[in-house]
């Protein structure tokens, strides 16, 4: 046999053996499958051979596919053995169907529903028309422990020792959207820790022995729109995001003062559209200043409560060159950190950079201190897979030596 066409072959055998052994199998999952209250995890989860569980499930639906719920049942695990916690590590929608059909139940001191994605900007989890009840025994019902947008459409919760709807630190700058849902007879209705943002509409929180809605962190807060909040043992508590801050203002032409300012939510500064993997660890800061401000440099000084993480940075939102017609987020020019990385200064100049208000005197400035992504790492091989790219690399050598005396 030719032995340039040999040493090919070899080459496509092991590159073939590599791909089977490491690729991912995505060929085996589908972008919509099913479970059913007498249904088998044996299954491939398709309309007429559905699972019992919806973690079964999840294994066998692609990133950002979705779960459906044929009938009544419990799918934690219950109908077919044990009880478990239900952990969502991808985006992927599940819907409980028209009538809410689905169900998971309590587990003694343990949560009903995890998010934890691994990748959370990869995309959302969508909740729809499921029930969760811990029967007084379950710790959590619903727990989103990572920076994953949320939705919950018609998705009620009930009975948990501690929180029917739990955001917890590692959510932090999560968007949480949630609808048409109730949250009852836990010790917190719905629990948020971090600098996430919730819009709770249409939905109704009551009966909870502790409180019905707790927002504990300064940076994070809950929107209410048409919602009932009523007949806990007390209906609110929240942390203000603008507790221990203060702002300053100095330059411009004569008598330039601010007009108005105010500490508000981060994620409601431009509809909370900042850029993806960027992490607000403080209150975000927007003024208008008088029409005094023109002709000279403005500067700006924001005192925090307590000091930034390291590798913070000030984002602005405005025209990222003068003139522009169209605003951006972009890192604040020349912005420093002092006062033991409690404060940030900068500056801004009337119709410049950032300048938001065309407005000849008058500065419109809305920044907020973030942490940006890191910066991309060179990506790494496991062991094995280096070893068939060394065995590939190999056989590429044989050849190319070969080639050569020929």
């Amino acid at each position: 046999m030719n032995k340039r066409l040999q040493t090919w072959r070899c080459l496509a055998l092991v590159l073939g053996l590599c791909a089977l052994l490491f690729g991912s199998p995505v060929w085996a999952q589908a972008t919509r499958t099913w479970v059913s209250g007498v249904g088998n995890d044996a299954n491939p989860c398709s309309r007429t051979a559905p699972c019992i569980t919806l973690a079964s499930a999840l294994t066998k639906t692609v990133s950002g596919g979705e779960i459906d719920i044929l009938d009544p049942g419990v799918f934690d695990g219950s109908l077919s053995g044990t009880a478990s916690t239900f952990t969502i590590t991808k985006p992927v929608t599940i819907d409980g169907g028209g009538a809410q059909v689905g169900a998971m139940g309590g587990i003694s001191g343990a949560d009903s529903l995890v998010i934890n994605l691994t990748t959370p900007s990869a995309g959302g989890v969508i909740l729809r028309n499921l029930s969760f009840n811990g029967y007084g025994v379950g710790n959590n019902g619903i727990h989103l422990s990572s920076a994953t947008n949320l939705v919950l459409e018609n998705v009620d919760v009930t009975g948990y020792s501690s929180n029917c709807l739990l955001i917890d630190p590692g959510a932090a700058s999560a968007l949480i959207d949630i609808s048409n849902s109730t949250f009852s007879n836990c010790a917190v209705g719905v629990a948020n820790q971090t600098s996430a943002l919730l819009n709770l509409g249409d939905s109704t929180t009551f009966l909870n022995t502790t409180l019905g809605v707790s927002s504990n962190n300064s940076q994070g807060g809950v929107l209410f729109f048409n919602t009932v909040n009523q007949n806990n043992a007390q209906n609110t508590s929240f942390v203000s995001y603008s507790s221990g801050t203060s702002a300053s203002l100095s330059g411009g032409s004569g008598g330039c003062a601010f007009n108005s300012q105010q500490f508000v939510i981060p994620a409601t500064i431009a509809s909370g559209s900042l850029p993806s993997g960027v992490t607000a660890v403080g209150a975000g800061f927007q003024f208008t200043t008088n029409s005094n401000c023109g002709g000279t440099p403005v500067t700006i000084t924001i005192n925090y409560a307590q000091a930034f993480p390291a590798g913070t940075v000030l984002y602005k939102y405005g025209p990222a060159t003068p003139g522009a017609t169209t605003s951006t987020w972009f890192q604040v020019p020349g912005a420093s950190f002092g006062n033991g990385g409690t404060s940030v200064t900068f500056s801004i100049t009337d119709n410049g950079v950032g300048d938001s208000n065309p407005t000849v005197g008058v500065i419109t400035d809305p920044v907020v201190p973030v942490v940006p992504p890191s910066s991309l790492g060179i990506p790494t091989l496991s062991p094995w897979a280096l070893v068939c790219l060394a065995l590939g690399l190999g056989l590429l050598t044989v050849w190319s030596r070969r080639r050569t005396r020929a």
